[in-house]
This record gives C-alpha cells, structure tokens and sequence, in this order.
C-alpha cells in the first residue's frame, strides 16, 4: 500500500497528472513530489543559502521537516553521483 505522503490531496485537480520521482510515480500534487522540487530548488543554492534555507525549516516547520529534506537533498546527490 503507498504512503499517504505519496498520495495526491483531497481535492480535485483538473490538471493533476503523475510525474516520476525516482522509482515511483507520484501526483504533482502530492507531498512527496513537492519535497523533491524543493530539494532539487536548494540542491542548486550556494552552500551558504543551503545551510540557512535548513536552518529556516528546522525554525519553522521542525525537526521532521528537516530531516526529511536533508534526505532528499542527500538521495539527489548520491544519484548525481552513481551517472
């Protein structure tokens, strides 16, 4: 059964469609896809901007928020370098 972050939300989209993150097709909807546009979006900042964008969401949305981005940012690198 999928994760429920990978799930589109409630409402209906008109312009919905499933895009490839990973392995996985996911709705650009979903919080899955909007964690890998946010990763990729800091993935291309300075690594000083890096560490405050980081910083800001520790601040704001938490310890969980954090992590979860600094794991995506760390998948995207270890893509980048596996090509």
């Amino acid at each position: 059964m999928p994760s429920l972050l990978s799930e589109p939300c409630c409402l209906n989209h008109k312009d919905e469609r499933k895009v490839r993150v990973g392995d996985r097709m996911v709705s650009n909807y979903s919080e899955d896809y909007r964690r890998y546009c946010e990763a990729k979006m800091v993935e291309k900042m300075k690594p000083k901007a890096q560490a405050i964008w980081l910083s800001k969401v520790l601040e704001k949305r938490g310890k969980d928020a954090y992590q979860q981005l600094k794991n995506e940012l760390d998948n995207r690198l270890h893509v980048v370098n596996r090509v």
